[in-house]
Order: C-alpha cells, then sequence, then structure tokens
C-alpha cells in the first residue's frame, strides 16, 4: 500500500514537472512570438519611412545586421554613436527581441537562431512593403489612364494639382503646340531624370509611333507596351511618363473602361487632327534622340502595329502657318 502511494506521488510529481516544462516552453514561445512581430512591425515602419516608433529605429536594424556579422553574435553599444536616450531605447529593444546581455561590458549577444529569425522578419517585411508600394502605383497608373484624379495617398493628396494628368480624353490639336511637346520631352530627360533608365525606351516607344504615324497618315497606327514600361521607375515616372504622352497628344486607344486589350498590354495612339506630318516626324526625331541618350544601347518596348479606324493629320490653315511651323521644327531638328 505504501509503496502504491509512492508511486502514484511520483506519478504526480512527474506530471507536474512536464505540465511546467511545457508551460514554460510554451510562454517562451510565446515571447518570441511576440519578439518577433515586434521587430517585423518596425523593420515595416522603417522600409516605408514613415510612422517610425522612435528616431533610433533604422539603427535597431542596423545592429541586428552587426550582430549576424560577428563570430560570436556580440553587439558592443558603447561603439553606437547616438544620444544617451537612444541608445537606451535600442537596449531595450534588443533585449526584448531576444538578445542577452554579453560577457564585456555594455555588449549585447545573439544566437544565430535569432539572428536567422530576425533576418526572415525583416526580409518579410521588405516584402510586404514592396508589395503594397506595387499595388498603389497599379492604381495610380489606372487613375491617371483613364484620366482621372489619382488615388488619394500620404504623399499625394486628392487636391495635388501636380498629380493630375490631363485628360485622354480631348481631341484635337494640343493647346500648347509643338513648342509645349518638345519643352515635355526637355522636362521628361531633364536633372536626375536623365539617370533614369526606364525612361529611354519610353521614349523610344513613342518615338516610334510617331514616325510610323507619319508614315502612314491614312491609317491608324498604335504603340502595344506591357504595363511594366510605365510601372518600372517609381510613382513619379508613372505621373511623367503618362502626362508626357498625353502632352504628346497620345491616349489609349481602346475605350476609357477598358485601357487594356485581350493580350493584357496598352496600346497607345496619337489622336487625329493634333500633328501635321512634319510635327509628327520632328516629334520623333526628338524623342528618339534623347531616348537613345538615356537607354544606353536599350531597345524600344513594345512595337508598332496597325490600329482600327482612319487617321487624318493636321491641316495648316494658310500657308503663313505652314512655314511658322516648318521653321519651327526644322530649328528644332537641328537643335536637338
Amino acid at each position: 500500500m505504501r509503496h502504491q502511494r509512492r508511486g502514484t506521488q511520483l506519478a504526480n510529481q512527474h506530471r507536474t514537472s512536464s505540465t511546467t516544462t511545457l508551460a514554460t516552453l510554451l510562454f517562451r514561445l510565446g515571447l518570441i512570438a511576440m519578439a518577433s512581430a515586434t521587430y517585423h512591425d518596425i523593420c515595416y515602419a522603417v522600409f516605408r519611412e514613415k510612422s517610425l516608433p522612435h528616431p533610433a529605429a533604422p539603427e535597431l536594424l542596423q545592429c541586428v545586421s552587426t550582430a549576424g556579422a560577428h563570430p560570436e553574435g556580440l553587439l558592443k553599444l558603447d561603439e553606437v554613436t547616438l544620444p544617451a536616450e537612444q541608445t537606451a531605447w535600442l537596449r531595450s529593444k534588443l533585449l526584448e527581441i531576444g538578445f542577452v546581455d554579453g560577457s564585456e561590458a555594455a555588449a549585447l549577444r545573439a544566437e544565430p537562431a535569432l539572428i536567422d529569425r530576425l533576418v526572415k522578419e525583416q526580409n518579410a517585411a521588405r516584402r510586404l512593403v514592396h508589395k503594397e508600394a506595387e499595388a498603389q502605383r497599379e492604381q495610380l497608373l489606372d487613375a491617371l489612364l483613364r484620366g482621372e484624379a489619382p488615388p488619394p495617398t500620404q504623399d499625394r493628396p486628392t487636391s495635388s494639382p501636380a498629380r493630375r494628368a490631363p485628360s485622354a480624353s480631348s481631341q484635337g490639336r494640343p493647346e500648347s503646340g509643338f513648342g509645349g511637346a518638345r519643352a515635355a520631352l526637355d522636362a521628361f530627360c531633364a536633372g536626375d531624370a536623365a539617370r533614369e533608365l526606364a525612361r529611354g525606351p519610353l521614349l523610344l516607344g513613342a518615338a516610334a509611333l510617331l514616325r510610323a504615324q507619319s508614315e502612314q497618315p491614312t491609317e491608324r497606327q498604335a504603340w502595344a507596351c506591357d504595363r511594366a514600361v510605365l510601372l518600372n521607375g517609381g510613382d513619379a515616372f508613372v505621373v511623367d511618363a503618362v502626362r508626357l504622352l498625353q502632352t504628346l497628344a497620345m491616349q489609349p486607344s481602346t475605350q476609357a473602361a477598358d485601357v487594356e486589350v485581350a493580350d493584357g498590354q496598352i496600346r497607345w495612339a496619337v489622336q487625329p487632327n493634333a500633328w501635321s506630318l512634319g510635327e509628327l516626324r520632328a516629334l520623333a526625331a526628338l524623342a528618339e534622340r534623347r531616348g537613345k541618350k538615356i537607354a544606353m544601347g536599350t531597345r524600344a518596348s513594345g512595337q508598332v502595329v496597325a490600329d482600327s479606324g482612319g487617321f487624318k493629320p493636321y491641316e495648316f490653315g494658310s500657308w503663313q502657318q505652314w512655314l511658322h511651323a516648318w521653321l519651327a521644327t526644322s530649328l528644332a531638328r537641328l537643335a536637338g
């Protein structure tokens, strides 16, 4: 009887010990999950460059990288050149996400498994930011193609006139004329934009369309290009690209409610009565010259194909108007 009670006590103790061990393990796993979520949220804020939880948040990512590069996972906080308050925040967050005190003074240490987990969280946050940015850029392009105000964001308020593209439904000769189109080509390649390779293929594609339309003055031509041509350069590039094409009197050749054809490409066409044949040739030369300078050997994106419907170039009302346009286009081609 005594041995039976003893066995029961041992069994109960074993169950209690197992339960305690399991509870401790689950508690630690919970802490790890909370720490990973905390680090993921901080990485997300840093990559978005908005709503940082603390001014030292970007340095937290650098600390994880520094510890990961050390063979023993050490991080010496006394080597971090930050104000005392920010250093204290860094230390508290590092301990919160799993770092422990090191053997040296003012040093923290992280196990390799922790570093691996934190790096995965950091990469996941970066992928999420990229995915959200791509989705917002798609919405921006859709709005611009339909001549609507772009979807509002924190960087792009609804009332911002700089983010509104001219209506794609307008017909006839652009109000800015040939001089405005030439100025738009110059602005598209000015300053830092001249180093953005994505602008080169777009200019070459527009040039190909303008030239093809000048060679086929009675048959409507279209430049078919993938959406990526307009999306690869970032939000500012999307706005600049659509605005340039519309300033060149180009618009999607399909209806505004369906700007893509069945093959998933966007087809741009020159509006009838927008440019004379001489202006079409001159704009093609100007766009091609700028595109080749930026593209650095990259070919034009997409291809020019015959589109449905006829085409009619602009005709001047008098020989004086024709002469003025001829002089303007000739000088523009000579000047580049």
